[in-house]
């Protein structure tokens, strides 16, 4: 029986986690997230499920960590809730357009 990951959800998942994060957008179609979506992809592509979502966790909580001199990584690490929202959807949800016509 396999080892259980200690990291939650899909690699694709936290990819696109993270490339949202490092553009500062909401919107997966923005061509700066398509391209590290296609980058980090073939990276991960290398590696295990679970080795790559640890991977881009990691690399999630030194973003938060360079914004934000309190940020502890280890912390953000060892934090089993510690996901981007891609994650805890199950999936890419789009942001809603709010109808401001009369």
């Amino acid at each position: 029986m396999a080892e259980e990951c200690p990291v939650p959800g899909e690699v694709d998942h936290w990819v696109i986690d993270y490339c949202l994060w490092i553009n500062e957008s909401d919107d997966l179609s923005q061509p700066g997230v398509q391209e590290c979506y296609k980058a980090e992809k073939k990276q991960a592509s290398g590696m295990s499920s679970c080795k790559a979502k640890q991977h881009f966790k990691r690399k999630i909580c030194e973003v938060h960590a360079y914004y934000d001199d309190s940020f502890n990584i280890k912390s953000c690490l060892a934090d089993v809730e510690f996901q981007g929202p891609t994650v805890s959807n199950g999936g890419y949800k789009k942001p809603a357009i709010k109808n401001y016509s009369n």
